[in-house]
């Protein structure tokens, strides 16, 4: 088998609170630094030190949570929970039903260059999406996974839609395994 590395580079996670969302009026009352998203979806952000992770709260009362890995996640969320209990939109012991949405993590491979029409092949044109002139990268899906994989030519692997960093890195692992024949 080659080798290989792998790192998770941000975790979404998000949560509903049991009111909708005067938006204005949160971002007079938040601590931290919060800024207004200008995006079709209209959302405040929310960012407890400069170049932290993020929290975008929406007029539902749905909220969302970047960070670049698990630990500053639940940091963030529990951070959020004590600033949303403070304004009295919940209380200490409301559920706001969080969970992990979404883990993106990198793998690298131990390799000079992959030969991603013929990987195509091999992984099987039914799990593969490849077109160079669209996307420098192989897109591989396959049911055994709960995640997609980006394979690069260089051994750059993009891991994304895990909802656990275990599962992400098991499906990496036994992914780089498939492959090594083919390397």
């Amino acid at each position: 088998m080659i080798g290989s590395t792998f790192k998770v580079v941000n975790v979404v996670g998000s949560g509903q609170l049991p009111t909708e969302l005067a938006i204005e009026p949160l971002k007079e009352d938040l601590r931290g630094n919060s800024f207004e998203n200008d995006s079709p979806q209209p959302g405040l952000h929310l960012q407890f030190e400069e170049d932290g992770p993020m929290t975008t709260f929406y007029k539902s009362g749905k909220y969302i949570v970047r960070a670049p890995n698990i630990e500053i996640l639940n940091e963030t969320k529990a951070k959020v929970r004590k600033e949303i209990s403070r304004l009295k939109l919940i209380d200490e012991d409301c559920d706001t039903d969080f969970s992990i949405q979404n883990v993106v993590a990198l793998g690298l491979l131990d390799v000079d260059n992959i030969n991603l029409s013929s990987m195509t092949i091999g992984l099987g044109l039914e799990h593969t999406e490849y077109e160079p002139e669209q996307f420098p990268a192989l897109t591989y899906r396959k049911p055994e996974y709960p995640c997609t994989f980006l394979l690069f030519a260089n051994g750059k692997v993009v891991i994304a839609g895990a909802d656990d960093p275990e599962e992400a890195e098991e499906s990496f692992e036994g992914f780089v395994e498939e492959i090594s024949e083919w390397l």
